[in-house]
């Protein structure tokens, strides 16, 4: 019996280990393509990931897929690591359809082997931050000029996103509204009161 639930633990750690390897690989994979898309231009107009932001933010993606595709939070529980294998993957379907701009796949195990996550996700986070704010600023002009269909809600999750990318560790979960303020619940389960409209966080 002793040596079954050796043999047991022996195979868990095998699938942790081969799961922690296709996470990094698939998250350097998205890295690159959000290097490419930063690097491209259609016709001398840059190609911007604020498209597919948007199209997420817009969306029924939870605000948990959300950040970990955008902010990059190092997760906490690695035995569910073939959840955040798909939101690295989603969101290289995403880029694909909505940019059409490809992932590159065929990458070197040396590539990502010796990544920490911590580190490929500041990587995320300095490929996104520039562009978040601007759709930060850019949605919160639209919300109060009416300039095109922008709810609250969408402000909202677009500020619990931002959040997120400042401060990873405490990443954002969950968001509401109500006719005034924006309400952003932590991983801690923390719940804050930020402005509803305009582009302030606090």
């Amino acid at each position: 019996m002793k040596g079954f639930c050796v043999l047991l633990l022996f195979v868990a750690v095998n699938v942790l280990a081969d799961n922690l390897a296709s996470y990094k690989k698939q998250f350097v994979i998205t890295n690159r393509q959000i290097q490419k898309v930063n690097s491209s231009s259609e016709s001398g107009v840059p190609v911007n990931m604020k498209t597919v932001i948007k199209k997420l933010i817009e969306g029924d993606a939870s605000m948990t897929r959300i950040v970990f595709m955008f902010a990059a939070p190092v997760p906490t529980d690695l035995k569910h690591l073939r959840k955040y294998i798909k939101y690295q993957k989603d969101l290289q379907k995403v880029i694909t359809k909505v940019l059409g701009i490809h992932p590159v796949r065929d990458i070197e195990k040396k590539d990502f082997e010796n990544c920490k996550l911590s580190d490929l996700g500041e990587v995320r986070r300095k490929l996104i931050i520039d562009v978040s704010n601007n759709l930060l600023k850019e949605t919160a002009i639209s919300l109060n000029l009416n300039l095109h269909p922008i709810s609250r809600r969408q402000l909202c999750r677009v500020k619990g996103m931002f959040i997120s990318i400042q401060t990873p560790k405490e990443y954002i979960t969950e968001t509401e509204v109500d006719e005034e303020w924006c309400y952003v619940t932590d991983i801690n389960e923390v719940v804050k009161r930020i402005p509803g409209k305009g582009p302030k966080l606090v």
